[in-house]
C-alpha cells in the first residue's frame, strides 16, 4: 500500500467523467481516508469548476469550515503520479483560485481585442470606417450605408428628424455635440434607422440606435427618446422657448453647464439669421450674406423678399438665389456673382 495521502482526510463532490467511484479506491490504497459526508476532520474536498462556481451544498459547508482545502481532480492526479510519491503543493490547484486566474485571462483577451480594432483602422491599407452613416474624410471611406439612404422627413407634417444638440465645455469656448437623425431608405418599401454621432475637439464617436432595416415608428419613437434623454425635453416642445429644469446632483445641488442637459440648436433659426445678413447666436460661428432679393422656396423657412423702392418685388427675369438645405451645410447652388458676398455654415 502507497503512503502518498497517509495525512490526508478526503471527500469529492461532481462529476468526474466515469471515475467518481475511484476515487475513494486511490486515496485509500495510498495512506489516506475518505469520507462521503463533510466534516471538520476533512482536509481536502475534491470537486469541480461546475459544482464549485453553483456552490453547492458541500462547496457551501467546505467554504464555512474554511480548514478544507477545495481542489480540483488535477490535483488527485498530480499527486499520484509525483517522483515522490507526496501530495501536491495545493496553491495553484485551489478552485478559487483557478477560476480567478481564468476570469483574468478573459479580461486579458478582452483587451487586447479591444486594442487590436481600435488600430486596425489606422494599418496602411486597412482603412475602415465602421460608422455606416459615416461621410468621407480623408483617410477613410464613406459609411456603407450612405448612398442607400436620407434623412427622413415627414411630409404630412413637414418634419425632418434631424436634430442638432450642443452643451458649451468646462472653461472652453468650445462644444461638444450631439446629431440625431432617422435615415430613411432611398428603395421602397422603405425602412429606417437612427444614428446619433457625438463630436468634440479631439473625439468623435457614433452609433446606430436602431438595426439598419427598423420599422418607421421603431426608428422615430428611438430619436425622439434620444432627444428626451439629452435635452430634458419632448420633440414636440422642441420651439416653445420654454428650459426644462436644470439637473440636480445626488445632494440636490444643481449641476453646472457643462454637466447639465443639452440645447436644441434651431437650423431654421440660424437660416433665417443667416438670410438677413445676422451674425449667429453664437459669438465663434459668424456669419454674412448681402442680398437685394430673395425668390426662392426654401423647404417651408419662411423669409422676407426684397423691395424695390415701389414696395414691389425685382422683375421676374431677374436670377434667383438658390440654396440647397438638404445637407448638414447651406449650400448655395446658384447666385449673382454680384449679389453675392460671402456664406459660411451656420455650424
Amino acid at each position: 500500500m502507497g503512503k502518498t495521502f497517509k495525512n490526508i482526510h478526503a471527500s469529492s463532490f461532481g462529476k468526474f467523467d466515469g471515475i467518481s467511484d475511484k476515487i475513494p479506491q486511490w486515496i485509500r490504497a495510498n495512506g489516506g481516508q475518505y469520507s462521503k459526508d463533510i466534516s471538520k476532520n476533512i482536509t481536502h474536498l475534491i470537486t469541480t469548476k461546475e459544482a464549485f462556481k453553483d456552490n453547492v451544498e458541500a462547496v457551501r459547508e467546505a467554504k464555512r469550515l474554511r480548514t478544507i482545502k477545495i481542489v480540483s481532480f488535477d490535483w488527485l492526479e498530480d499527486s499520484l503520479l509525483s517522483k515522490n510519491r507526496r501530495p501536491k503543493r495545493e496553491t495553484e490547484y485551489l478552485l478559487a483560485n483557478i477560476l480567478k486566474s481564468e476570469k483574468k485571462k478573459r479580461g486579458n483577451e478582452k483587451v487586447k481585442i479591444r486594442k487590436r480594432e481600435e488600430e486596425e483602422p489606422r494599418k496602411k491599407g486597412n482603412l475602415k470606417n465602421q460608422d455606416p452613416f459615416g461621410r468621407k474624410r480623408k483617410g477613410v471611406k464613406a459609411g456603407t450605408a450612405v448612398s442607400r439612404y436620407h434623412t427622413y422627413t415627414d411630409e404630412e407634417a413637414r418634419v425632418t428628424y434631424n436634430a442638432t444638440l450642443v452643451r458649451l465645455m468646462q472653461g472652453k469656448s468650445c462644444k461638444e455635440r450631439y446629431v440625431v437623425r432617422v435615415y430613411e431608405s432611398n428603395r421602397e418599401p422603405h425602412v429606417y434607422a437612427t444614428h446619433l454621432e457625438y463630436s468634440r475637439i479631439g473625439k468623435q464617436q457614433s452609433q446606430l440606435l436602431t438595426p439598419l432595416k427598423a420599422d418607421r415608428d421603431l426608428a422615430v419613437t428611438a430619436f425622439k427618446e434620444t432627444f428626451k434623454d439629452k435635452t430634458g425635453k419632448e420633440w414636440e416642445e422642441r420651439l416653445d422657448d420654454i428650459l426644462p429644469e436644470g439637473k440636480r446632483d445626488t445632494d440636490g445641488k444643481l449641476l453646472p453647464p457643462h454637466q447639465n442637459w443639452f440645447y436644441y440648436e434651431d437650423r431654421a433659426g440660424l437660416l433665417s439669421n443667416f438670410l438677413r445678413g445676422v451674425d449667429a447666436p453664437d459669438g465663434d460661428d459668424m456669419v454674412t450674406v448681402k442680398q437685394d432679393y430673395l425668390d426662392a422656396s426654401l423647404q417651408g423657412i419662411e423669409h422676407e423678399s426684397a423691395q424695390d423702392g415701389n414696395g414691389e418685388r425685382p422683375g421676374s427675369d431677374e436670377p434667383n438665389i438658390v440654396y440647397d438645405l438638404t445637407g448638414p451645410d447651406i449650400e448655395i447652388l446658384s447666385c449673382p456673382r454680384d449679389k453675392y458676398i460671402r456664406s459660411a455654415s451656420p455650424n
